[in-house]
Formats: C-alpha cells, structure tokens, sequence
C-alpha cells in the first residue's frame, strides 16, 4: 500500500504547478521513483527507487547552486 501511495505522490509532483519539475533530469528520476514503486509493489526487488532520490536531490542541489540566479518580473 504503501508504494501505490509513494506511486501516486510521483503523479500528484508531476501534475502540480507548485512544485517546478523544470529540469530534465528531475522528471527522468520522478520516473525512476514511480517505475520503482511499481516494481516493488509487484513483490520484486530494484533500485529505482533509491536511485530516483538520489538523483532528484542531485538536480535540486544542481539546480540551486550551477544556475545564474533570474530576475523576478517585478525588478523590471
């Protein structure tokens, strides 16, 4: 049960407009998430899970620290 939820909150990321999936590789590891749910909820073993947060905790820190900062539309 508790995958079909982990399954359904990486559907619920994707689908928000608060939550900014801008990044190529942060949608590639939302998949690794959920494909991994999936497979775990099925009784079998992987990874994907594990590597999915992994790899979205790398595109948040490369996202906050390897971009320019942009200007807000009010400083305009």
């Amino acid at each position: 049960m508790l995958y079909l939820a982990l399954f359904g909150a990486c559907i619920a990321v994707e689908l928000s407009p608060k939550i900014h999936t801008d990044n190529i590789l942060k949608k590639v590891a939302i998949g690794f998430i959920a494909v991994g749910a999936l497979v775990e909820y099925s009784g079998r073993h992987s990874l994907f899970v594990e590597i999915g947060i992994l790899t979205y905790l790398a595109a948040n820190l490369c996202t906050a620290y390897c971009t320019k900062p942009r200007r807000r539309s009010a400083d305009r």
